[in-house]
């Protein structure tokens, strides 16, 4: 997991710089710059029947994991643009928007996962027809249901297929076994009837376009994972067949492109431009694949490898902190939305309950306030220990070690203030009553600067203390 994430982190600048290079060429305009950067991000169904032929077990392992990685950045990103716009927002609301995505994504994968748990061995004595009855409604009520919330249905469909895929091992539910596939599934047979034949008719020049930016598209995807995979510390011999096995892009771009048409956000020519996109990348793809087998291994310079073996450790040992200090966001934004609702909950309920109505809110805002400040206590509390713990003396330690111990510091502080930002957003938007709010508020930020003074004299203390024990010499 923290290669992929090294893996895609770093290809994302290239691809987005790709986009923006290509939409300015063809003159797409930013629409379109949206739109390339939501197709280039993700490869094709395809690229999982490539991947599995690699010989490596870790790298077959490894694709498929980043083609499911690349499948749910894909829809987060369009998820931001469906609800913000197309638009040129800042990095910090792009931060808070993703991370409020995530945390409503955890929560709703949780509840059904849960659900789901449950009825295991109800769900294992169902004939396959059943079997796909049952998940295809339980995709279409997450598609209502975060329709409902403000976000893309599909991306309902998608957050359900990732749970359900668990249950889908029968041959016969092979098409819904990936994270992807039920949200295609769903699209294709309810949401994409409108898409009709007439509508892809196109002129020459527009078929040369739409071609010229498959290939284009493949070849980009092959550098920028070529590039990405060598931080990411891959066998460099392997790189090239690993980058060519997923350089074709994802068909989730036509369903992408028909939601930005209906919205008025893009022309109709997109759907022909898209489609024939797609269609080519998937053509020329396997016959680059097979091309990189015969390739000889590429071997990189002593000085090189030095180099780029530096900037890998340094970068794995940034997404394992990401991953680490993301599960503890994700975790306490998904409590905080469960809060949120069962506040919202209780609140019409009381209103079909007047005797006990009010009792019935208090109680609720009582307990909500004490999970929302706990967990927030807590997960602040494990973020500012491993921040203050890597300020120890650096005296002895390496540039790389020295080094290292800055970005997680750096990296903290960051999530910190972006954890608070995303939790005042959120209370904002949620519309609690107002002196939960006002309590709420007051005592996250007093919370903060509390454990943040507490921890940072534990700390000192210890370290005082490790300065006062005797050396072996010594005693």
């Amino acid at each position: 997991m923290n290669k992929v994430l090294v893996i895609e982190l770093a290809s994302y600048p290239l691809l987005w710089v790709s986009a923006r290079v290509i939409a300015g060429a063809v003159g797409l305009g930013i629409v379109g710059e949206a739109l390339l950067f939501l197709t280039l991000i993700n490869s094709s169904s395809t690229s999982i029947t490539l991947a599995k032929t690699l010989q490596s077990e870790e790298l077959r392992a490894l694709a498929i994991v980043e083609t499911n990685f690349e499948g749910l950045s894909q829809f987060i990103a369009f998820s931001m643009i469906f609800v913000a716009g197309i638009s040129r927002p800042t990095i910090e609301s792009v931060a808070v928007s993703v991370l409020k995505v995530v945390g409503l994504l955890a929560f709703l994968a949780y509840t059904l996962l849960r659900v789901m748990r449950r009825l295991r061995v109800f769900v294992s004595r169902m004939d396959p027809g059943s079997k796909y009855l049952l998940f295809l409604s339980i995709a279409l009520l997450y598609s209502v249901v975060v329709q409902g919330l403000g976000l893309p249905p599909l991306l309902g469909a998608f957050i359900a297929g990732v749970v359900l895929s668990e249950y889908a091992g029968s041959e016969e539910l092979t098409i819904i076994s990936g994270v992807r596939e039920l949200g295609l599934l769903l699209y294709f047979s309810s949401l994409g009837t409108q898409l009709t034949l007439p509508q892809y008719s196109v002129s020459t020049p527009q078929l040369l376009a739409g071609a010229l930016i498959g290939v284009t598209c493949v070849l980009i995807r092959i550098a920028a994972l070529s590039l990405a995979s060598t931080m990411g510390a891959l066998n460099p011999g392997s790189i090239l067949p690993y980058a060519a096995a997923l350089s074709s892009i994802s068909e989730t771009a036509i369903v992408f492109s028909d939601a930005l048409i209906s919205r008025g956000a893009a022309p109709t020519s997109f759907r022909a431009l898209t489609v024939l996109a797609v269609a080519t990348s998937m053509l020329v793809s396997p016959v680059v694949y097979r091309r990189s087998l015969t390739i000889s291994e590429v071997a990189l310079p002593k000085k090189v490898r030095g180099i780029t073996s530096s900037i890998s450790s340094l970068l794995l040992h940034s997404s394992n902190f990401i991953v680490e200090v993301g599960g503890d966001m994700v975790r306490f934004l998904a409590t905080l939305l469960a809060v949120v609702y069962a506040l919202h909950i209780a609140a019409i309920a009381s209103k079909y309950i007047p005797v006990l109505g009010a009792l019935l809110v208090t109680t609720s805002m009582v307990v909500g306030y004490v999970i929302t400040t706990t967990s927030f206590a807590r997960t602040l509390r494990k973020m500012y220990s491993k921040a203050l713990g890597e300020i120890a003396p650096v005296k002895g330690l390496s540039l790389r070690e020295a080094t290292a111990k800055f970005v997680t510091v750096t990296m903290t502080a960051l999530s910190v203030a972006l954890l608070i930002t995303t939790l005042h957003t959120i209370l904002t938007e949620a519309g609690l009553p107002t002196q939960l709010y006002t309590l709420l508020t007051v005592t996250i930020n007093a919370t903060a600067v509390t454990l943040l003074i507490y921890i940072a004299l534990k700390e000192l203390r210890r370290a005082r203390k490790h300065e006062a024990l005797p050396t072996p010499k010594n005693a």
